[in-house]
C-alpha cells in the first residue's frame, strides 16, 4: 500500500516470461514509494517482462528508474515520478555498448512532477549500432521537469556522434508537458 522504504538502490534481480511478467506494484490502498537517497532509486539491468504499476518513484541524487542493457519487453504504467535528482532524469535508459538493446517498451499514464532531467532519457552511445523497436510513449504528465541546467526538455532522445543504431515505431502521443525549463518539446 502506501507505505515507503528508503534504500541506495534496488536492482530488479531476474526475468519474467510472456503471459507471466515480474510485476513489481502497491498492494491495498496508496501507492509504495520507492526512495533512494545515493545512486539510482530503481534499475533493470539485462531483464525483460518486467512491469511497474502503481508505484512512487523518488531520488534526491540521480535517475529514478534506470534501464541498461539488452532490457526487452518492458512496461512503465500508472507510477508518479517525484523529484528525480541532480544530473539524473525520472526514467533513463541507455544503450551505452555495443550489445545493449531496447524493444517493445511501454510507458503509459505515468505523472513526472518536480525532475531536474528530462521525464524519460533515451541515449545511444557511438558504440550501439541495433535496432530498437516497438515503443509506445503515451498519456505520461508531465509538470516541472528539466528544470536544472540541462535544459532537455520532457521527453529526450539522443543518438550520440556516429551512433549507427536506429529506432522503428516509436509512437510518441497524448502526454502533456507543462512547465519545463527549456518550454520546448525535445
Amino acid at each position: 500500500g502506501g507505505t515507503s522504504e528508503t534504500l541506495s538502490s534496488y536492482i530488479v534481480g531476474g526475468s519474467g516470461l510472456l503471459g507471466s511478467p515480474i510485476t513489481i506494484t502497491s498492494y491495498g490502498v496508496g501507492k509504495f514509494k520507492f526512495r533512494a537517497t545515493s545512486s539510482y532509486t530503481t534499475a533493470i539491468i539485462s531483464r525483460s517482462y518486467v512491469v511497474w504499476d502503481k508505484i512512487i518513484f523518488e531520488s534526491i541524487n540521480t535517475n529514478c528508474l534506470y534501464l541498461t542493457g539488452t532490457s526487452n519487453n518492458i512496461t512503465i504504467k500508472n507510477n508518479t515520478f517525484i523529484g528525480c535528482g541532480v544530473g539524473g532524469s525520472a526514467i533513463a535508459l541507455e544503450g551505452q555498448n555495443a550489445t545493449a538493446k531496447f524493444d517493445n517498451v511501454i510507458i503509459d499514464n505515468n505523472d513526472f512532477t518536480d525532475i531536474t532531467g528530462a521525464a524519460i532519457r533515451v541515449q545511444f552511445s557511438n558504440s550501439n549500432a541495433l535496432e530498437h523497436s516497438n515503443w509506445v510513449i503515451s498519456n505520461n504528465i508531465m509538470d516541472n521537469v528539466a528544470n536544472g541546467a540541462s535544459n532537455i526538455g520532457g521527453i529526450y532522445i539522443s543518438m550520440d556522434a556516429g551512433t549507427t543504431a536506429t529506432m522503428t515505431n516509436l509512437n510518441i502521443f497524448g502526454n502533456v508537458i507543462t512547465a519545463t525549463n527549456d518550454e520546448e518539446i525535445s
